[in-house]
This record gives structure tokens, sequence and C-alpha cells, in this order.
């Protein structure tokens, strides 16, 4: 694509941003005269709460569906999209997460851990393990898998690709703010460890050319932010940014953001509808391209 479609991936990020700005707002209390007021009154001093009025938000809302947050699933609930892993809290402030479809291609095994939470923020670390050295294979049209029509051929059949493993963390910290809305900051670290030498070349696709990065250079860096919360009823959003720094790539940088409207009709099942823009720098120059993306997410205990 041309430098116009990498400024037109740019005006789409502004505009989500644009976007989301106008969501969060909608979330602040306002008074008669239409300004933003720091506190609204409590039902209390009217003797409870209006009749048929929704509830109030408990600590718990947040916790629900909170992947790529510092918060962490109440104890013993399971929650699972079509593209999202199984994720499982072991307690309060741990959970295991694994995808049980990827992991036919690619095993791998995920560790969250609350850490701490003081006033209006928790923070968290989380840390995965993968193999990836048989979705390599599978790429080449080689191994147990080699039938996967949408990964053959995106690495040449002579090339040779060792045993690897890679691991990912990442440090995060989220707050609360209008009650029902999150701010999450992320930090994260890829590595990846080859055991013998590699003639693997790049592969030069958006989203699979970052997150490979660390199977040839050993390292790459990733920060982002992610905003979301509660518009209206059973109406939600949620948006991303994240940028990715690939310290010795051919493709020295990448800009990602997701756009995402969310019907969450209870807190045991949300439905997102969206869209993912990818900007960024690869071996054969920059490019830009937008995805429409969307995900059902279940949860039970």
């Amino acid at each position: 694509m041309t430098r116009g479609a990498s400024t037109a991936g740019c005006v789409v990020v502004a505009l989500g941003l644009m976007v989301l700005s106008s969501a969060a707002r909608a979330g602040e209390p306002t008074s008669e005269t239409g300004g933003t007021s720091a506190t609204a009154p409590a039902p209390e001093a009217a003797g409870g709460a209006p009749e048929g009025a929704p509830a109030e938000p408990t600590k718990d809302s947040a916790r629900h569906f909170s992947n790529e947050t510092a918060y962490t699933l109440p104890r013993g609930r399971f929650e699972m999209g079509l593209f999202k892993p199984l994720r499982f809290a072991v307690t309060d402030a741990m959970e295991l997460y694994t995808h049980p479809i990827v992991n036919v291609v690619m095993p791998h095994l995920g560790l969250k851990v609350g850490i701490a939470e003081l006033k209006r923020w928790a923070f968290a670390t989380e840390h995965t393990l993968s193999w990836p050295t048989q979705l390599l294979r599978t790429m080449q049209g080689r191994g147990y898998l080699k039938g996967l029509l949408l990964l053959n051929g995106l690495l040449p059949p002579d090339a040779h690709v060792p045993q690897m493993l890679a691991t990912n963390h990442y440090i995060m910290a989220s707050s609360r703010f209008h009650s029902t809305h999150t701010f999450t900051a992320r930090l994260g670290l890829n590595l990846g460890i080859a055991f013998g030498e590699s003639t693997m070349p790049t592969v030069d696709y958006p989203i699979a050319y970052t997150r490979m990065a660390a199977y040839h250079d050993g390292i790459s860096f990733t920060a982002g932010v992610d905003v979301r919360g509660k518009i209206y009823d059973i109406l939600w959003y949620r948006a991303e940014l994240d940028v990715w720094g690939l310290v010795r790539y051919e493709g020295q940088w990448a800009l990602e953001h997701v756009l995402m409207a969310t019907l969450r009709t209870s807190e045991l099942f949300s439905l997102e509808l969206g869209y993912k823009v990818v900007v960024g720098e690869y071996p054969f120059g920059h490019d830009a391209h937008i995805y429409p993306v969307f995900d059902l997410n279940w949860a039970w205990y």
C-alpha cells in the first residue's frame, strides 16, 4: 500500500480515539446546569434508590471480561471467547489461561497475578510460555498439521526451523473512573529462544510480523493503553492503542489500534464488534491495514 494508505490508517486511529473520548465523557455525572459534578446525590439521602433504577456497579463488575487489564477474575470464574483464551481464576488474585484450539498448533500456558491494590489502582503481572515450533513448521507445509491450508506457504519449505520457546511478560496498572470506566497502561517484554541455527525468513504480514519478531532477534517490546466502560444499559465500549518496538528487526516499529462496541447482555455473555488498524514499518516499507473484528465471550462458574 502507499503513503496514502498509511495516512488513512492514522486518520482512522485518530477518529477512534475521538469516539473513545466522547464515550468516556458520556459516563460523567452531570449537574442540572449541564456542567460536570464531582459528586452525585447519594440514594440513601432520599431513603434509598428509586424503584426500577439500575443497580450500582459492584467491585466485581470491573473484573468481569477483564482480559488485558490489571484486574483478575473472581475466584472460580471461567471465561472464554472465540478468539480469546480460556481463563480460570484459581484465586481472587491468580488466573491461568490457554486457548484449546491454538494449543493444537502452539502449546502454551499463561499466568496472571494481581500483585497490589493501592487506592484507585490495581497492579498485575502476566506471563506466558509457548512452544511455537509446530506452528512455524505448519506454515512450511510440514508436520502433522500440514493440511491447514490457511497457514501453508507462509514460510518456504526448505527453511530450517529449530526447536523454539517463547515467553511474554507484562506489567499492568488499571484504575476505575466514573464508576463504570477503566483505564489500563501496560508494558511488555517478549523473548524468543532458538535451540539451534535458524534460516527462517520473516513473515511479512500485519499482526504476525510483530508477534514473531522475538523468534528471529530474541527480543521485542510493547507498550499500550486500554480504556473501556459502559455507555448505556447493555452497551459498552473498549479502545486500545499498542506500540511495538522491534529492536534489531528490519522493521523497527508498529502501531495497532482497536475500537470495539460491546453488547454485554449479562455478566456471563458479551458480543464485541469493531475494527483493528495496523500501521507499521516492514522490510518493504511503510504500510497500513484495517480489519473488521468481532468476538463472542462466555463466562461460567
